[in-house]
């Protein structure tokens, strides 16, 4: 699993794995085709969404430290 691969302390949500959470939230998903743009979101314990980017091209990453922050935040 990636988050162990990478020693996440935290869980990642996948859409296509949880279309009811993700998708009627932001809109970025087309489940018929099973396609997306690349898109970030730093949820809470409280299940309030802290922090959303939705990238304009799905081959386009976040830069680490932009992710870094949003995270800090959580703190």
């Amino acid at each position: 699993m990636f988050a162990q691969q990478i020693k996440l302390d935290y869980p990642l949500l996948s859409a296509f794995e949880a279309p009811d959470v993700i998708t009627n939230y932001s809109g970025w998903l087309d489940q018929e085709k099973r396609l997306s743009n690349r898109a970030y979101f730093v949820i809470d314990k409280q299940g309030i969404v802290r922090f959303k980017r939705v990238m304009e091209n799905p081959r386009e990453i976040l830069p680490a430290p932009e992710l870094e922050k949003a995270l800090e935040g959580l703190k």
